[in-house]
């Protein structure tokens, strides 16, 4: 048999249940004073008022002792589920509200006090917070209750008449409207509550299906793109060579100028369409047999900076540099920021300036900051910025692959990527890294 801390009792255990549950205790704790108050000082009802404070005394000790548990845990980053909540503090509060309750009817006339609809609260409570085992034991917490206080209790002359009957007060009936009513009022809330709860899960469990599918849909693209890169290495590599003894002979055989020009613009487009190749194979996943280093922010600055054209248009923020050091493969990580810097100098004007900067992020990651000074971009094209094969460039200035391979590059190493713009204005892209890449 399991020990009873290893039974999973809580049948949706979050935070917002612990802390729902604080914050209904307190309403409980105000309700039972403010009854017994009016009860006995302004309806002149005989009660025991002494025993029945030192009951709600229990509920609010407890509660604050509840409090400060869970306040501990809510200053952590990000906020968790304090332990042994789960296992087995939600049902000792559940079991020991219905006992006070019992115990509160006991001495203020038992079944004959209307608010001992409040187990259907607690039950109603129970059934949504926890488990078959925990919740089966609060109902027969609730009926043996029940059983008990038909036999034994405190009877109150003014609650012991019948609402039919001659002698039944005003007050009497008043007493069962509120006691109804403000259960009502309760499980309501507590419905409504749970109902908004499943209709945000349902709404996350959604947005979580369809990232899976686009996740699906790149994988299947870097692949196909991984095929392309080393199909296409092999015909191209036989044509560097061929172009390369061609211009070693050309001199030899006085060809004209024209001949050598066509040469030379053989080697430059080919030594194009090998940096097509690399960020096609590190967007394709290839750069993960890269060495993973320690690399300072001003290191993986200079690394952006090779190989980018118009390095004089770029203004370069070092003021606020991160002393801490990121794990990440430096190659693939700053060929992904590069792109996204080239593509802030093509949507610049020639006489404007991109501005690339790191800060340091809370988890002691990094935010790298690329802003450029071009026409922005409409809410349409930012949420189709990182789909494979779309792009703003004019025909034959872009295939619309390289924010595609960035983006796959920055979520392999679990950071990610956001852009803010607007028509009309400039646009800035967010680049966060985690403090630990995968």
């Amino acid at each position: 048999m399991k020990p009873f801390n290893t039974f999973n009792v809580i049948s949706n255990p979050s935070r917002g249940d612990s802390h729902w549950l604080l914050q209904l205790r307190w309403v409980a704790v105000v309700g039972q004073l403010l009854t017994i108050a009016i009860s006995h000082w302004v309806f002149r009802v005989e009660l025991n008022v002494g025993t029945l404070i030192g009951l709600v005394g229990i509920t609010a000790i407890t509660n604050t002792i509840f409090w400060f548990y869970l306040r501990q845990f809510d200053n952590l980053e990000p906020p968790t589920t304090p332990p042994f909540v789960n296992a087995w503090v939600l049902p000792a509060i559940l079991l020991l509200d219905m006992n006070v309750l019992t115990a509160m009817l006991y001495f203020s006339g038992g079944p004959t006090n209307p608010f001992f609809f409040f187990y259907f609260v607690n039950v109603a409570i129970g059934s949504v917070l926890l488990h078959s085992t925990a919740t089966w034991l609060l109902v027969c917490n609730a009926v043996i209750g029940f059983l008990f206080l038909l036999n034994f209790h405190h009877p109150i002359p003014l609650l012991s008449e019948s609402l039919d009957s001659p002698q039944s007060t005003p007050l009497h009936r008043f007493s069962f409207f509120i006691a109804f009513f403000t259960c009502c009022l309760v499980v309501t809330h507590f419905i409504r509550l749970l109902y908004q709860q499943l209709l945000e899960r349902e709404q996350q469990l959604r947005r979580a299906e369809q990232q899976d599918a686009k996740v699906q849909r790149l994988e299947a693209l870097a692949t196909l793109a991984a095929g392309a890169a080393h199909e296409l290495a092999t015909p191209l590599s036989t044509i560097a060579v061929v172009a390369k003894e061609l211009s070693r002979n050309v001199p030899k055989w006085n060809a004209p100028e024209a001949v050598k020009s066509d040469l030379i613009l053989i080697q430059d487009e080919l030594k194009h369409c090998r940096t097509i190749l690399d960020r096609m194979r590190a967007g394709a996943g290839e750069a993960a047999g890269e060495h993973i280093a320690n690399i300072p922010a001003s290191t993986i600055i200079d690394e952006i900076l090779v190989g980018i054209r118009d390095k004089n248009r770029i203004a370069v923020d070092r003021n606020q540099l991160p002393s801490s050091m990121l794990q990440l493969p430096l190659q693939a990580v700053a060929l992904a920021i590069r792109n996204v810097v080239q593509n802030a100098l093509d949507a610049s004007p020639s006489d404007r300036q991109v501005t690339l900067a790191i800060r340091s992020t809370p988890d002691q990651g990094w935010e790298i900051l690329v802003i450029d000074q071009g026409c922005g971009m409409p809410e349409s094209v930012l949420q189709r910025l990182g789909e494979p094969f779309f792009t703003t460039k004019e025909p034959g200035k872009g295939m619309g692959l390289g924010v595609y391979l960035t983006h796959n590059v920055i979520n392999g190493i679990g950071g990610n990527i956001r852009y803010e713009s607007q028509a009309g204005e400039g646009t800035t892209a967010h680049i966060l890294l985690p403090a630990n890449g995968k």
